[in-house]
């Protein structure tokens, strides 16, 4: 079982306009929401950010850690977790997919792997913002980071990732948006006309 996460927020959401970490779900900032996910889940629970915005994130009540690395790329924050990690292996969260459920995120941590990274694939993609990496694969990843590679269709077969497709994704069922990522206003504004009920105090 995997006994550590780290929820990204690295990236300010260039494409928002505005830094999405802070807005709003049922009153809390989208970053509270993704905490209260992850903390009846691991004994541990860490934020990964940008160097020197540790203190936005304090009232989380969970470790905030400051990344070295300035490129804003989830393959940063992954190696940034990997490098800090005690255990074994680590699932990765990002701030801005609010619809993973807490239900998948079980499935992911106690999914068994033998050693290899897992990612979702629904949607006709990878979703590496809700990923688990061995740390294993850190000295793979960094070589990624090294030779230029940042998309996760060139560095997942250089790690040896296992793919889980959508009917091996029972949180799917039910929920087909689960994956979602709100990446500019509209998807919030559309996530809230779907979802009202996500919104409500």
């Amino acid at each position: 079982m995997v006994e550590e996460a780290f929820l990204l927020c690295g990236g300010r959401g260039k494409r928002f306009g505005r830094d999405k970490r802070f807005i709003t779900i049922a009153g809390k900032p989208l970053y509270l929401h993704q905490i209260d996910k992850l903390k009846p889940l691991f004994p541990r629970v860490a934020i990964l950010c940008k160097r020197g915005e540790e203190s936005l994130f304090t009232e989380a009540g969970v470790s905030v850690l400051g990344e070295e690395e300035q490129e804003s790329s989830l393959l940063c924050g992954i190696i940034s977790g990997l490098s800090r990690t005690l255990k074994e292996k680590a699932l990765f969260l990002s701030v801005d997919m609010p619809l993973v459920p807490g239900e998948g995120v079980r499935f992911l941590r106690d999914y068994p792997s033998a050693g290899r990274p897992v990612i979702p694939f629904a949607g006709g993609k990878a979703n590496p913002g809700f990923s688990r990496f061995p740390r294993a694969s850190l000295e793979e990843l960094v070589s990624c980071r090294k030779d230029g590679v940042f998309r996760f269709t060139e560095i997942l077969p250089r790690v040896g990732a296992i793919l889980l497709r959508e009917k091996d994704l029972p949180f799917l069922h039910g929920n087909p948006d689960a994956m979602f990522n709100i990446n500019r206003p509209e998807d919030y504004e559309g996530m809230r006309d779907k979802y009202p009920d996500l919104f409500r105090v």
